[in-house]
């Protein structure tokens, strides 16, 4: 700006044809008048919805006139030096009125735009809301954020989001519903997977590490997982293998080992008595099942069991007996004639 060029307030004139010591001779008449004009219903509105293009406008003017005080100060002191102390404090004054007003317009402004981005970010979240249980989105695939849906653009004026505001949103979601599809097919395919290399299906959480990863990452550490599977599955038949066949190891030499002739059979009697109460009473009586003397009579036990097809009968017959003692005849087996 030019020292020489006039700047009005308040109709009250700040020449720059005047020397500073005229223009001081002037200041109080100046600052009066700024103080008056500041003082106007325009500067000192709170801001609405209504007004805030229009308090806008009256903080650039602020910012404006008070640069063109600054450069004038600055155009003045550069052409003259006498009495520049009183003019430059004196101007700086006036910078500082109109700088101040500017702050405090603007912190007004301020707080009305966060309040709107507030409203508008709830009404974009309110719509994810919605359009998540429309699409079918679940919870755990629902972390977006939203914190920057804050555009003007993104809100009606009356209040309702709007299509750029929708646009957005779908496309956020489109992302998350894309990855839940993914995921669900992987946890589809995974069970066949697991058949086809012969391992017990794996679950959604021996893969949780890894199960949002990309297809590339994704397959090669299902690849890593299922192959250590089968290791596991091989070392746990392998020793399964090992402790059968000790186990048949000593069935058979149980089975070898001639039973005692002082061991009892597990029924009431011994075996050999019943065979001569059997001989001595079928002498004397008609009827083989009846013994008069102490009222009982003979049943015949049978019972299924599943042997070797070798086995010899000796060997069912001990086999039995095990298996009587350690409490693991299968009863059910057991016909009564």
């Amino acid at each position: 700006m030019s020292a020489n060029e006039v700047i009005e307030i308040n109709k009250i004139k700040l020449d720059g044809a005047l020397t500073i010591l005229n223009l001081n001779a002037n200041m109080d008449q100046l600052e009066n008048a700024v103080i008056k004009e500041l003082e106007k219903d325009e500067y000192n509105s709170i801001v609405t919805e209504e007004n805030f293009e229009s308090m806008k406008k009256t903080a650039q003017f602020c910012g404006t006139t008070g640069k063109q005080i600054s450069d004038f100060r600055i155009a003045k002191k550069n052409e003259e030096t006498e009495h520049i102390t009183v003019f430059e404090n004196s101007l700086k004054a006036l910078t500082k009125m109109f700088t101040d007003k500017q702050t405090k317009i603007k912190e007004g402004l301020s707080v009305f735009e966060d309040k709107q981005k507030k409203i508008i970010k709830e009404v974009c979240i309110t719509y994810f809301n919605q359009y998540c249980l429309e699409v079918g989105l679940k919870e755990k695939f629902q972390n977006i954020n939203l914190e920057d849906m804050t555009q003007t653009g993104f809100m009606t004026a009356s209040g309702a989001i709007s299509k750029k505001g929708k646009e957005e949103v779908e496309k956020r979601v489109q992302v998350q519903l894309n990855l839940q599809n993914k995921v669900e097919n992987r946890l589809m395919m995974l069970e066949n997977q697991c058949l086809k290399a012969g391992i017990e299906p794996l679950t959604e959480q021996h893969i949780q590490g890894f199960i949002f990863a990309d297809d590339d990452t994704y397959m090669r550490n299902l690849n890593m997982l299922i192959e250590s599977e089968l290791k596991r599955a091989e070392q746990s038949k392998a020793k399964q293998e090992q402790e059968l066949r000790q186990k048949i190891e000593a069935e058979t030499s149980a089975k070898n080992t001639p039973v005692k002739e002082t061991e009892l059979t597990p029924f009431d009697e011994p075996v050999q008595e019943v065979k001569e109460e059997i001989k001595e009473e079928v002498k004397t009586i008609p009827n083989p099942y009846h013994i008069p003397n102490d009222e009982k009579v003979m049943k015949t036990l049978s019972c299924t069991i599943r042997v070797p097809k070798d086995a010899t009968d000796e060997q069912v017959i001990n086999a039995v007996i095990r298996m009587i003692k350690d409490d693991r005849f299968p009863i059910d087996n057991i016909k009564v004639e």
